[in-house]
């Protein structure tokens, strides 16, 4: 009986043209890596140096980055903002919000009432409150109170309005607030703003939209 003839398959392999496209592509991936590496690295490294030299630079950055966050916090779980904008004398601008609804339900209390005021002669952002243990803490508040820019002084005459130590932000060059009430009941209230601070020898300006998570309707 006659044997079928052997058949060889050569193996799947490389040409000596692929394998060294395949190695110059392989470089080059690991020089890139490597570039970026070090830009990280140098980059760390000069931020580390930067708050060595100026570490009162590098604190007061890292408090303006908290401050812009806690005003983005309380935007966001406010229940109305009654009005936000610039002063007409241009000193300044504020935001009066109903910031919380923790005393009577659906109506406003005193203690329940935040301003936000930016003066711009001291450059500072400043919250000003009432304790929610002040005796006039549970006097009723309605719309017409805080929705317009000649209630901020009126309001800060008030008995027990807090505002030392509660000075958010400063260093403040510019602070334009604008409040979005839509008449839509399902469309969330917001708080636009820009805030434009000192960096080095420019100016950072942070443009925020903050949506209200749990508003309510326009207060009595």
């Amino acid at each position: 009986m006659l044997r079928p003839p052997l058949t060889f398959f050569r193996g799947a392999a490389f040409t000596l043209p692929e394998l060294m496209l395949g190695m110059a592509i392989t470089a080059m991936t690991l020089g890139a890596l490597s570039a970026l590496a070090l830009a990280v690295g140098q980059n760390w490294e000069e931020g580390q140096n930067r708050a060595w030299r100026d570490p009162k630079a590098a604190g007061t950055r890292a408090a303006s980055y908290q401050s812009t966050l806690r005003v983005q916090e309380m935007a966001r779980h406010a229940k109305y903002i009654t009005w936000a904008g610039t002063k007409s004398d241009n000193s300044g601008s504020g935001v009066f919000m109903w910031a919380c609804d923790d005393v009577s339900p659906d109506s406003m209390q005193l203690c329940e009432v935040a301003l936000l005021e930016f003066d711009s002669s001291a450059g500072a952002l400043t919250l000003y409150q009432v304790p929610s243990d002040a005796s006039n803490a549970a006097l009723p508040v309605v719309f017409e109170d805080i929705n317009g820019e000649g209630d901020i002084a009126t309001y800060k005459l008030l008995a027990n309005v807090v505002s030392s130590s509660r000075v958010m932000l400063r260093e403040v060059v510019r602070f334009v607030p604008v409040a979005h009430n839509p008449a839509d009941a399902g469309t969330r209230p917001s708080l636009e703003y820009v805030l434009e601070i000192p960096r080095g020898s420019k100016n950072r300006c942070e443009y925020q939209s903050v949506a209200l998570r749990a508003a309510s309707m326009q207060p009595p």
